[in-house]
């Protein structure tokens, strides 16, 4: 008699990959395009008009960008299990957050390079395409 052949059955609601489900790279990419959005026609507007606290608005939106993205990105390093590695030049989560908290400008696009190591998709071109429409929108 001959052994009856397992079947294996793949169910509907298995998990993606860790790589998959910590993948907050539009997260990353979106934060800035709103903030870049509100400074052009919400703080600019109030600033044509004079409106009296517009510059502190201004400046609020670029704290929450700033510490928003530092947040997603160490959160995202964290899922995915970041780790301070020489070779490869990538940090862990904490490492990451402070990065991009005090060097944004720099600091972000390089977090959207370094995820790549990490089996997340590599988001430098788009990082440093918002990171610029970001920066000027504060002009």
């Amino acid at each position: 008699m001959s052994p009856i052949p397992k079947l294996e059955v793949s169910s509907a609601n298995e998990s993606k990959p860790a790589s998959h489900a910590a993948d907050y790279g539009v997260i990353l990419l979106v934060i800035p395009v709103i903030a870049a959005l509100a400074n052009w026609f919400w703080v600019s507007g109030a600033n044509r008009r004079h409106i009296p606290g517009s510059e502190m608005v201004g400046l609020i939106i670029v704290v929450f960008t700033v510490f928003g993205t530092a947040l997603v990105a160490a959160m995202e390093a964290k899922r995915v299990g970041m780790k301070s590695d020489g070779k490869l030049g990538t940090y862990g989560p904490t490492a990451w957050f402070f990065i991009l908290l005090m060097f944004w400008a720099i600091g972000y696009p390089a977090y959207l390079f370094k995820r790549r190591h990490y089996g997340l998709a590599n988001r430098l071109v788009a990082g440093i395409f918002i990171t610029f429409i970001f920066m000027g929108s504060l002009v």
